[in-house]
């Protein structure tokens, strides 16, 4: 039974491995059919199932999501977060527990699954959990790394500084040419565009240049 908290943590990344459709019963089959190996449940028509696992499988079916179509959208993907409230989730559900929340609007995070309106993201320090959907953006923003960054009025490193930015800070990104990118950053009331390394900044792949 140690394997019990890996199974349930990691049940929908075990579950697309099955070629499953989106109906609850078919849900159920592909289940049982990926719990085997870790509880060492042999399928057969003939053999009848000890109670516990009977109580397993009913727990599945009504405590699991039907599985819905999954997004024409390419995985990973970065996004945003909507609220400055975020509950991350150790599974693809409000009855899983809560490992963490975040606090801060617009935070770049990257989401690497998804399961039905559930999607699996992982923010810059490497932490990953389940969040729903309504509560991610796809505002693309980015998130200054390290230590204090010149902010430059054009892609070159003789361009006019316009300002300095604090490790941390969270713009929105606007563009990128080659190894620059422009962001958007907001203080106070005032608005700051300007160029920025590609390389000071996590929540852009290398080879992205335009941002909706």
């Amino acid at each position: 039974m140690k394997h019990i908290p890996f199974v349930f943590r990691n049940l929908p990344r075990i579950i697309s491995g099955e070629n499953c459709g989106t109906s609850r019963p078919h849900v159920l089959l592909c289940t049982l059919r990926a719990l085997a190996p870790y509880f060492r449940i042999h399928i057969s028509k003939s053999i009848g199932y000890k109670i516990h696992w009977v109580c397993l499988l009913i727990i599945l079916f009504f405590c699991s999501p039907t599985m819905a179509e999954p997004t024409a959208l390419p995985l990973p993907r970065y996004v945003s977060l909507r609220s400055n409230a975020v509950n991350l989730h150790v599974g693809p559900g409000k009855n899983y527990p809560i490992d963490w929340c975040y606090v801060r609007q617009n935070l770049p995070v990257e989401i690497i699954a998804e399961f039905d309106t559930w999607r699996q993201i992982r923010d810059l320090k490497g932490t990953e959990g389940w969040v729903h959907k309504s509560l991610l953006s796809g505002k693309r923003t980015v998130w200054v790394l390290h230590k204090v960054r010149p902010l430059r009025k054009g892609p070159d490193e003789k361009a006019k500084v316009i300002a300095q930015l604090q490790p941390g800070v969270v713009a929105k990104a606007v563009e990128c040419q080659g190894s620059w990118c422009k962001i958007e950053v907001k203080y106070k009331n005032s608005a700051y565009k300007g160029w920025i390394k590609r390389r000071c900044l996590w929540g852009i792949y290398p080879n992205e240049t335009k941002f909706d």
